[in-house]
């Protein structure tokens, strides 16, 4: 069995928001522009949401990837994201069903399903595994200290709550910040040093 870990999120916090500095237009941009697309694709039809559902986090990673390896983060960090899609989009869809299914069938395994793969994405765009393989490294990593992760689940939630709160406009900050401390926190488990 692997070595448990410590989340430190008051420190993951202020190391996310020293990335999110590093390049706010590029991470505003991105949000409101994942937003806008959202909208209209749900017009178009709910499945065709898991598009920038499945591109968000991953562009938010790779920027925070450029901004760990220079002062500033440009909007050429995302470019990768073209070659991820495959990956990323059938990870999504496989994601969703099970946390869908675990919901439906008793709220528990779908909290737990949400849980234990919420690092899947990064396995991804940071370490290019397959999806397959990145679900189950994530629930390896999340199981040396699921109780951490869960609370830092529920902060992120509650990050994005706060923005909910501003009037919606908030989330413009605090949802790239909410993503961003997901990457910080993988890394330092992954043993890399986050500047």
């Amino acid at each position: 069995m692997m070595e448990k870990y410590e989340i430190r999120l008051g420190e993951s916090l202020s190391t996310a928001w020293k990335i999110f500095c590093k390049g706010p237009e590029v991470f505003i941009t991105l949000t409101f522009g994942l937003a806008c697309v959202s909208v209209l694709f749900s017009k178009l039809g709910s499945w065709l949401t898991l598009i920038p559902s499945c591109l968000g986090p991953a562009a938010f990673y790779l920027a925070a990837e450029d901004g760990n390896h220079k002062e500033r983060i440009s909007f050429e960090s995302v470019k990768p994201i073209v070659n991820l899609f495959p990956q990323l989009l059938a990870l999504t869809v496989v994601k969703s069903i099970a946390i869908l299914l675990g919901f439906i069938l008793f709220v528990i395994p779908g909290i737990y399903l949400t849980v234990i793969l919420c690092f899947a994405e990064l396995f991804v765009v940071l370490e290019g595994k397959p999806f397959l393989e990145a679900m189950k490294a994530s629930k390896e990593l999340v199981e040396r200290n699921f109780w951490g992760v869960l609370g830092l689940c529920i902060f992120s939630f509650g990050l994005l709550f706060s923005g909910v709160l501003l009037v919606f406009l908030g989330l413009l900050v605090t949802a790239p910040l909410a993503t961003l401390l997901f990457y910080v926190v993988f890394r330092r488990v992954n043993l890399h040093v986050v500047s």
